[in-house]
């Protein structure tokens, strides 16, 4: 399922192995990886290994967000649907 968000500022899509250079940016950042659930990403060849995992479902929707005014890749996140509604 391919669903894109469009806000004032940003552009959510579906991220592609295209994606790799720029997320690994912020993957390969020690000051970000940190705070995160991952580790520092080695290498590009280990954030396009992620990127080939990032999957949405139909419960389960994962975004890159894309800066509108310049059209840069700056993150990603997810959002997923409970079944319990919490």
């Amino acid at each position: 399922m391919s669903l894109t968000i469009t806000t004032e500022r940003l552009i959510l899509r579906q991220l592609t192995l295209d994606d790799a250079e720029a997320a690994f940016e912020w993957t390969g950042d020690e000051r970000v990886a940190r705070y995160m659930i991952y580790s520092t990403h080695e290498s590009v060849e280990t954030t396009k290994e992620w990127l080939r995992t990032v999957k949405s479902t139909d419960t389960q929707f994962e975004f890159g967000f894309v800066r509108r005014s310049d059209g840069k890749l700056i993150g990603s996140g997810g959002i997923r649907l409970l079944e319990d509604g919490f």
